[in-house]
């Protein structure tokens, strides 16, 4: 049941235990809690503000950073890679070179008119690499070509427009790659270097072209003679080193004159320095094709 008297009164009585409640502190406690709360609110925001101001920029600088060398090393890898390219191509027009072979096709136009160049070799790298001037500056001139076997392509990459907080010098890196050129080499087929080859090398001995005998030491005195003049009239006093005597060749010991030709392991006198006896035309064959040749009896024997 609604009382309008007795509701306003309660409300009244309400309101002055409040007021009264309210009287017992002081003053100035209000204004300076609500001055200090706002003092804190703004206080906390200013601080964030500055954390703010002096993070992020590292943040990005650092950020910056990385991504600066992550295009550093793409781009470095890029022109290793196109080195390599580039120096197969060049190891194997030097097989084209040695040999004197022009391909008219599977050759680049470029390489045949620039050959083993410097030219030829940087246009290459950056064309194959993608990476060009605008990027940084690349240098070749540590590559070394002069050897003619090996083709050292040596290279400097360094990178433009790099940004850094930090006083430090600029960023250079190196790519390199060595290769042999393909032009072959002379030997048998187990190489002359231990360790190379995987067949074992047959014995190769050396034949005289109407020999009799085959020889291991290729500076045999009996391959390789040693001639000497002497006066015809004392021919036949005189002896070989086996202790033999010298008879007459049957192809030129009738000429005349006052010397003939002998050597120390031979058993004929000559008339003639250009006799076929005093020649001999030796060639290399392998052991096992001598047949029914006999070992030399100086050299023959291992």
């Amino acid at each position: 049941m609604f009382f309008p008297g007795i509701n306003r009164f309660f409300i009244q009585k309400t309101k002055k235990q409040k007021r009264e409640v309210t009287e017992h502190f002081p003053a100035r406690y209000h204004s300076h809690s609500y001055r200090e709360g706002i003092f804190q609110f703004i206080s906390k925001k200013g601080s964030l503000t500055i954390e703010t101001a002096l993070v992020l920029p590292l943040f990005l600088f650092a950020m910056l950073a990385m991504l600066q060398f992550a295009s550093i090393q793409y781009a470095t890898s890029s022109l290793l890679a196109g080195a390599q390219d580039t120096v197969k191509d060049m190891a194997a027009y030097a097989y084209l070179e040695s040999t004197g072979i022009m391909p008219e096709e599977g050759v680049s136009t470029d390489l045949l008119k620039a050959g083993i160049s410097f030219g030829y070799a940087s246009s290459q790298v950056k064309k194959r690499s993608g990476v060009d001037g605008h990027m940084g500056k690349i240098s070749l001139l540590q590559s070394d070509f002069s050897d003619g076997q090996i083709l050292d392509l040596t290279g400097t990459f360094q990178p433009e427009h790099t940004f850094t907080i930090f006083p430090v010098k600029k960023i250079k890196s190196i790519f390199r790659t060595r290769v042999r050129a393909w032009t072959g080499r002379t030997g048998t087929i187990s190489g002359n270097t231990a360790g190379e080859g995987t067949e074992e090398e047959e014995d190769m001995v050396y034949v005289a072209e109407t020999g009799t005998v085959y020889h291991r030491d290729p500076e045999c005195t009996h391959i390789r003679l040693s001639v000497k003049t002497v006066p015809r009239g004392q021919v036949k006093g005189l002896r070989n080193a086996s202790g033999g005597k010298y008879h007459v060749c049957e192809k030129c010991g009738s000429g005349k004159g006052g010397v003939v030709y002998i050597s120390p392991y031979g058993d004929k006198y000559h008339s003639s320095l250009g006799c076929s006896g005093l020649k001999r035309t030796v060639s290399s064959v392998s052991l096992s094709d001598t047949g029914n040749l006999r070992p030399c009896s100086k050299c023959g024997k291992k």
